[in-house]
């Protein structure tokens, strides 16, 4: 009975083990290169309850920060990261990668709002010109917009005309040239990336 019971209780060194196994929700841990990371733990590896609120936050060495939810090691979720240049994208994460709906801001205050398919502005987005007061609304694939149209926002609080006037459209039918262009563009998107449904 005791030879059973020695099998059966864990010895000091496997205690002392189970006790540093990261799992739960921990305090802030450093890494040698100057990263950190606060938040839920599974597995030693950083881990959110997706797709609910798991939470943590990692700041990277070269002064870039995370705070958002994590799977597997991964930023996946939604989350919100700072640019060492200033720029800052909140959206969803799949990954590590922007992936889902999203909004990068850059240092400038211009921004873009839309869809991300791996890092990469891609779907239907706008991207909001803070300068000149202007938006482009379109179909973007692989960061380029293909398809957009360009209009002021709202009236202008200045007296002065804008620096960059938009001409008004003249084409007869633009909006049968809009749709087609559309479903072609959005076709494409789905033929690179067949994982996703538009």
């Amino acid at each position: 009975m005791i030879k059973n019971w020695c099998l059966l209780t864990p010895s000091r060194s496997q205690e002392i083990l189970a006790k540093t196994r990261l799992n739960g929700i921990r305090k802030t841990i450093y890494s040698v290169n100057g990263d950190s990371y606060t938040g839920e733990w599974k597995d030693n590896k950083k881990h959110g309850t997706f797709p609910s609120y798991g939470y943590g936050e990692n700041w990277y060495s070269c002064n870039e920060f995370y705070e958002g939810e994590w799977y597997e090691n991964k930023r996946s979720g939604w989350g919100r990261y700072y640019y060492k240049d200033g720029a800052m994208y909140e959206g969803e994460w799949l990954h590590d990668k922007r992936w889902g709906n999203g909004m990068l801001r850059l240092p400038n205050e211009n921004r873009y709002e839309g869809g991300w398919i791996d890092d990469m502005k891609n779907g239907k987005g706008k991207y909001i010109f803070h300068t000149t007061n202007q938006v482009m609304e379109g179909i973007w694939i692989d960061d380029v917009a293909k398809q957009a149209i360009f209009t002021d926002l709202g009236p202008r609080m200045e007296k002065t005309e804008t620096t960059y006037p938009i001409p008004s459209l003249e084409l007869q039918s633009w909006d049968a040239v809009w749709r087609d262009t559309a479903e072609d563009n959005m076709r494409l998107l789905q033929e690179k990336y067949p994982q996703i449904s538009m």
